[in-house]
């Protein structure tokens, strides 16, 4: 998905949440089961995203 423009954070939210089940189906195909991902959001004041990261933690 791609957003033009400044997000609100309950709009990140809300588009993050909407994707959560495609997110979960991609990840048991690369991560060990029971893994957990952490998702970091850097959201600049002006609401856009300066930086996403991804790090799948094995358990």
């Amino acid at each position: 998905m791609i957003v033009s423009g400044a997000a609100s954070p309950g709009e990140v939210e809300r588009v993050v949440r909407a994707h959560l089940a495609e997110t979960k189906a991609c990840l048991q195909k690369a991560v060990a089961p029971g893994a957990t991902l952490t998702l970091t959001l850097s959201v600049r004041p002006d609401g856009t995203v300066a930086d996403v990261r991804m790090v799948a933690n094995p358990t």
